[in-house]
């Protein structure tokens, strides 16, 4: 089966810099009295796409030393606009490509919405870990996706759309949380994961079913689904030494 991880275009024409996403203010919270401990922390974004998150970075850490890497040149253009501060470049975190000169350099490194591309994250997870300054007490910080139930399941979704050549897209394969959990203690890393849980509903684009939106549940709560179906459990996974 061919498949391929298309970029969004709505990347290019939103412009919620000014409107940060609840998860960026999740992440925030959590991380917020690890970076106390540096003066000038380092901070790199992997997937950085228009540079949404460092942007909201660089407001709430104005002292930070930021840097965002992606694969889709347009996107790092537009990123390097919306955060002029900060380093820029292209890299791939699943081949490890362009990162070598990088290795160690980072106190916090990011990664959301990235590791449910790949049919095997160990590749990009290696990759990233090679960033992070453990020495300095540096740590990965990775928000996407978990199955909190012991399977690992590999998605692959296709638009139907007017023309005959539509793609499968990957983006949504759901680890386990376990599973990621005893590959992290196998290379002597620590780890831990805090659940996401959105409190603002979502609305259902008509224009887009791969975007995702929220269904409110009869106790309050609200459930993340998009086009598949499937039931998106939001975690961050804190990964030190």
């Amino acid at each position: 089966m061919e498949t391929d991880q298309i970029y969004d275009p709505l990347y290019l024409t939103e412009n919620k810099k000014n409107n940060p996403k609840e998860y960026f203010k999740f992440i925030k919270a959590h991380i917020d009295g690890f970076l106390q401990q540096f003066n000038i922390p380092r901070l790199l974004d992997v997937g950085c796409a228009t540079g949404e998150f460092l942007y909201y970075l660089n407001s709430v850490y104005p002292k930070a030393k930021l840097a965002g890497v992606d694969i889709v040149p347009i996107l790092l253009k537009k990123a390097q606009e919306n955060v002029p501060s900060a380093k820029f470049w292209y890299a791939d975190i699943h081949e490890g490509t362009n990162l070598l000169t990088e290795k160690k350099q980072y106190d916090a490194v990011f990664m959301s919405g990235v590791h449910s591309i790949f049919d095997d994250y160990k590749h990009s997870l290696n990759h990233l870990l090679n960033l992070v300054d453990f020495d300095n007490k540096g740590r990965a910080f990775i928000f996407g996706i978990f199955n909190p139930e012991d399977v690992d399941v590999l998605v692959k979704v296709k638009k139907i759309n007017k023309k005959e050549n539509d793609q499968w897209e990957s983006g949504w394969n759901c680890f386990s949380k376990k599973g990621i959990t005893n590959y992290l203690r196998s290379k002597g890393y620590s780890s831990n994961f805090n659940d996401f849980h959105i409190t603002i509903d979502v609305d259902k684009r008509a224009d887009n079913p791969l975007r995702s939106w929220t269904i409110k549940l009869d106790n309050g709560a609200r459930m993340i689904v998009h086009g598949s179906q499937i039931i998106h459990h939001f975690s961050l996974l804190t990964i030190q030494l």
